[in-house]
């Protein structure tokens, strides 16, 4: 609640346990509950109601989700204010969204649109949409392996700004316009009782954010600190991302997998490691899932 601290703090820490369950009753319809940590400051929970649609030229999907924001430790677990103790932050993104991917395995065209309500604990409410497009084309294969290149746009926007620590403000990447476009790759394959997928790309991204009030949700604690304001900013760079996937069966009802994977952007650096189980009600006597379709937790 104070426009300047003594000292910011170097560094941040959290942990707790976390759960998720998802079930799928029938092709097509996956539910999803679960809770981020009760340890952490701020805990939420969260869900999804997800649909697909396996049409004649690509599958169609579309639903609904209430999911963490992870950007920091303030979006995702909370934070104590340190004048006055208040808590504030744990931001979920409520969002509505559709996906579809049309073509075969040898040019396949995919694209997305999306919509949501941003909020959390004494966090001024926003809004966020996204849309995107992009292709695969298959440069080689193999025995049991297939290796493709490809490219996507992609364009979200926020109403407000609110990525900076203060009351009010939640610590999550919320610029006006933000556009990334670049080259991709992909290479999958399955053998005996195990799928992997290795996937990468580059970008070029091209962001802009706002000036925004120290107290967006207070407009008195605003005027008595002398109506502060964090500064706009436009900013361009390059940005990568990889990831490895390997899942493989461990009985005729359940799967294992690991993933790791790694982003880094403008404003934003992850580092990600899932371990992860799946389990049928029966026996199950398909190969291996290809490519590995990893568990996202509410981390």
């Amino acid at each position: 609640s104070s426009p300047s601290l003594l000292a910011a703090t170097s560094s941040q820490n959290d942990d707790g346990l976390a759960v998720l369950a998802q079930w799928a009753p029938r092709t097509g319809l996956v539910i999803e509950l679960g809770h981020t940590p009760t340890s952490y400051s701020v805990s939420n929970v969260v869900g999804a109601l997800r649909f697909r649609v396996d049409a004649e030229e690509g599958p169609i999907g579309f639903g609904l989700e209430r999911l963490p924001v992870t950007d920091s430790l303030l979006s995702l677990a909370g934070a104590s204010d340190p004048v006055t103790g208040s808590e504030w932050g744990g931001v979920m993104r409520n969002r509505a969204y559709v996906v579809g991917s049309f073509g075969g395995e040898d040019l396949n065209v995919y694209g997305n649109a999306s919509g949501a309500l941003v909020e959390g604990q004494r966090v001024d409410d926003n809004t966020h949409w996204e849309a995107g497009v992009g292709f695969w084309r298959r440069t080689a294969s193999g025995q049991g392996w297939q290796a493709r290149l490809g490219g996507n746009l992609t364009a979200t926007g926020y109403g407000e700004n609110r990525s900076h620590f203060t009351i009010g403000h939640g610590g999550y990447f919320s610029p006006s316009h933000f556009i990334s476009v670049g080259p991709s790759f992909d290479v999958r394959g399955r053998r005996d009782s195990a799928s992997f997928r290795i996937e990468g790309g580059v970008s070029w991204q091209k962001l802009h954010e706002e000036a925004s009030a120290y107290f967006p949700e207070d407009p008195v604690l605003q005027a008595a600190s002398g109506d502060p304001r964090y500064a706009g900013s436009s900013r361009e760079g390059i940005g990568a991302r990889l990831s490895a996937t390997v899942e493989w069966r461990v009985s005729n009802r359940a799967v294992a997998g690991v993933r790791l994977e790694g982003v880094r952007g403008q404003d934003f650096d992850e580092v990600r490691l899932q371990v992860y189980t799946r389990r049928w009600d029966s026996a199950i006597t398909e190969p291996a899932q290809e490519p590995p379709l990893a568990v996202l937790p509410p981390v």
